[in-house]
């Protein structure tokens, strides 16, 4: 049975559910559909919906949304793979003295929930970004994307392009041609199973140069050790699907800040896709640049904000 979309009070949600779900009313298999549909986080929609307005069922999943500075200038910092909003723990104070900065967790990350249906993609994460922005009132903004936030960002612009100001991308993946997209996927299956976890641990130490300090180190594997195995397997997977891979997105203006050389794109790879973008590399940095280097990240990024029109 499909649950129509409905706009209820969290209060209104927990009262109902109380009535609803007393054994005597209702049978187990259904109290589950009914928890499953309703959300008891502090969100303010709850329910099933599709269409124009599918955005709002990923809200379920989410925590709240970190927000700090005020103003009419948004920037939305979009977190990569297995990782957590405090990816930018470094970059919010100092974006906030001029923007409104909002971080979130993406479903299945940090503090938020995975999606009800176990089923990670490109248009979910992106939905999610929707959902946060909706919510806020924003009414356009720059898009922050690190790693695979980067695909999350541009498939928000192919979906939502009327509320992208400009983006970045950080160290992030560009898109696949087609062959290698089919040939890696399902590729997320090697970061589960008996062997999984050594294969996360042995990925994130790639990340890492010489000169990664060993508290940047520490923080990077507790945070994207510490995400779910159905999140490690599903998000890989949904980083190589083909709605992750299209260069089809608005001529927005766009920053690539990498890594110095970084061993996820070149200057020359990232033109290929996107032969207008601006493209800068920090030397001696690894895939978390902006943790190792926030002050000279945060240099460039400033410079490429105060050209943007919001």
């Amino acid at each position: 049975m499909r649950v129509p979309f409905i706009q209820m009070s969290k209060e209104s949600v927990r009262l109902s559910l109380s009535s609803l779900l007393s054994p005597s009313v209702i049978g187990c298999a259904d109290a589950r559909v009914l928890v499953n549909a309703f959300s008891l986080r502090s969100h303010n929609a709850y329910g099933v919906c599709a269409g124009a307005t599918a955005w709002r069922c990923e809200r379920r999943w989410l925590a709240d949304p970190t927000v700090t500075g005020v103003g009419p200038k948004t920037v939305i910092l979009v977190l990569g793979y297995t990782c957590d909003e405090t990816t930018w723990t470094e970059q919010v104070p100092t974006l906030a003295k001029q923007y409104r900065v909002v971080t979130l967790d993406l479903p299945g990350h940090g503090k938020s929930d995975s999606p009800g249906d176990g089923r990670f993609s490109m248009d979910l994460f992106a939905r999610a970004v929707e959902a946060v922005r909706a919510e806020l009132k924003v009414e356009r903004a720059v898009l922050v994307g690190h790693s695979m936030g980067t695909p999350v960002v541009l498939r928000y612009a192919r979906l939502y392009p009327e509320h992208v100001t400009a983006l970045v991308f950080v160290d992030g993946l560009m898109p696949l041609p087609p062959d290698q997209a089919v040939a890696r996927a399902g590729q997320g299956a090697t970061m589960g199973g008996p062997n999984g976890r050594a294969a996360r641990e042995a990925m994130i130490r790639r990340f890492f140069v010489a000169g990664t300090m060993p508290e940047v180190q520490a923080k990077v594997l507790n945070m994207m050790l510490g995400a779910p195995e159905a999140t490690a397997v599903g998000a890989m997977n949904a980083s190589r699907e083909p709605a992750g891979q299209s260069t089809e997105i608005p001529k927005v203006p766009i920053l690539g800040i990498y890594s110095g050389p970084s061993a996820i794109a070149s200057e020359e790879r990232v033109h290929s896709a996107f032969s207008w973008a601006e493209y800068e590399s920090i030397p001696g940095t690894g895939h978390f640049l902006m943790l190792e280097k926030p002050r000279e990240f945060e240099r460039l990024l400033l410079a490429f904000l105060t050209q943007q029109k919001f």
